[in-house]
């Protein structure tokens, strides 16, 4: 457990709330399709909800 809480990440949009996995060591990461959808911004949390991620 404590091996995967680091990669678990809240995903915000100004649809709703959901959660993610950081896939790699480059910070891809994985949802769900819907937990997204057509927004174009959203936030990214690690799962210690320090500072937001920011994009490269």
């Amino acid at each position: 457990m404590d091996d995967a809480l680091p990669s678990v990440v809240e995903i915000t949009t100004e649809g709703g709330l959901g959660s993610g996995v950081v896939y790699d060591k480059q910070g891809h990461i994985v949802t769900n399709a819907h937990v997204v959808g057509e927004h174009r911004r959203f936030t990214v949390n690690l799962a210690d909800h320090q500072q937001p991620l920011q994009p490269n």
